[in-house]
Order: C-alpha cells, then structure tokens, then sequence
C-alpha cells in the first residue's frame, strides 16, 4: 500500500534584462535598448509512505516492512518500492 500526502509547494522564479547603451561622437544623445524576460516554475512536495506486506498461501504474513520515502517528488514510490524488494527474503538477481 502507497499513501501520497501533498506537502509543501515550492516556487522557483528568474527575471533577466539585456541592454546596451550607444553614444553617437561629439553628441551627448544616448540611445538604449533593451529586453527583458522573466519565467516561474512551481512544483509540488509529497510525503510518500510504503507498506508493503507478503502473504504465503496459508494467508501468514511472511514479510512485513514499511518505509518512507526519502525524496519528495511524486514518482518517489518508485524507489521506495525497489528498496523493499531488494530486502525481501524472496528477492534474487
């Protein structure tokens, strides 16, 4: 069993300017131009918790083990799961 809780919601933001400056001889005109751009991104947090229990045909449990999940992101399951499965007593490469 997999439970996903939303945490936090985190976002990241960047403004940036380009701009230049041009001086004509013997003439105190100046001319500028420029451009400017900015862009945000937001991504959501999760707190992911794994249970994860086998049954033998006699419906004993044979392995029971829960962890949670140490990244946030929400594919952190993943992980979690394969973390598991390489400890389980049925596990083999």
């Amino acid at each position: 069993m997999i439970t996903q809780n939303r945490t936090t919601q985190t976002s990241y933001g960047n403004t940036s300017y380009s701009g230049k400056t041009e001086q004509k001889d013997n003439s105190d005109d100046k001319k500028s131009s420029g451009s400017a751009s900015s862009s945000s991104t937001s991504v959501q947090n999760y707190q992911t918790t794994m249970d994860m229990k086998i049954y033998n045909d006699k419906s004993d449990i044979i392995y029971n083990q829960n962890r949670k999940a140490f990244w946030n992101t929400g594919d952190a399951y993943k992980n979690t799961m394969e973390y598991l499965v390489k400890r389980c007593p049925l596990y083999s490469k």
